[in-house]
């Protein structure tokens, strides 16, 4: 079955389709937080990176052609999959043994696409695979580790013309809590999918020049002489330190006391 994206549309590109109207994930989200703008102009009259005050930012100075990856789909899906087991044999699992467990890597490739009616809209298929490692850990503290692997297939519709590459990624996978079933360990594995569906192009852009590298903000070097800790000097009851010298020290580094 397929699923599309959560939220993210946008009436810039829409199609018709026999089951309604199908609209691209992505969009430019905005928000309402305030943040202090930085000048972009610098004192010698040219542009550095940063927020655009209120009145704007300053006009470009050229308009550049550039080769750069188009996004022309982008969404996400949460995946939760509970009690994924896997069999315990080969282990010594005791009364009062605990779990722990890991995903140890991912892959989600393409797989296929179809076309929805004549839109530049199609069902693509994608295969993820997630490998965890269940930790069993025994109260004498010995400890036995399972692996498992979990499979499976997402249906997504993107924006995807001739010409553009589906791609996906798992940007977040978490594993757990675990749970012993007999000879058995069951856990709960979460995934975050990220689809993407783009094309190398040339653009045209506004353009205020090349960028310019600003001088390097380095590391304080250590104190150079190093810097002694004062000494404790005894004072009278005038407040005035005792003892001293034609070389400028005054007072006692340290005192003998007596019984």
């Amino acid at each position: 079955m397929a699923t599309s994206g959560f939220g993210f549309q946008s009436g810039s590109a829409l199609a018709s389709s026999s089951s309604g109207t199908v609209a691209s994930n992505m969009s430019t989200s905005s928000s309402s937080t305030t943040t202090a703008a930085t000048s972009v102009v610098t004192s010698s009259g040219g542009v550095s990176p940063g927020l655009c005050g209120p009145e704007g930012c300053p006009p470009p100075t050229t308009i550049e052609c550039i080769q750069v990856p188009k996004v022309y789909d982008f969404c996400f899906l949460a995946e939760t999959f509970p009690n994924v087991c896997t069999s315990t044999d080969g282990c010594q699992v005791e009364s009062g043994a605990t779990t722990s467990c890991a995903i140890t890597s991912t892959t989600c490739s393409f797989v296929s696409s179809t076309q929805i009616d004549t839109t530049d809209f199609y069902n693509v298929t994608f295969a993820i695979t997630v490998h965890a490692a269940v930790t069993i850990t025994n109260p004498n503290g010995s400890t036995c580790t399972v692996t498992d692997t979990l499979s499976f297939t997402k249906t997504v519709t993107l924006c995807a013309p001739v010409g553009t590459v589906q791609t996906c990624e798992v940007a977040g996978a978490t594993c757990g809590p675990c749970v012993i079933v007999g000879f058995t360990v069951c856990c709960n594995i979460s995934l975050c999918l990220v689809f993407l569906s783009t094309a190398t192009v040339a653009l045209l852009v506004p353009s205020y020049g090349f960028c310019t590298p600003a001088a390097c903000v380095v590391a304080a070097a250590p104190p150079c002489p190093p810097v002694f800790p004062t000494s404790c000097l005894l004072t009278s009851s005038s407040g005035q330190s005792s003892g001293g010298s034609s070389s400028g020290f005054t007072g006692t580094p340290f005192t003998t006391r007596t019984g």
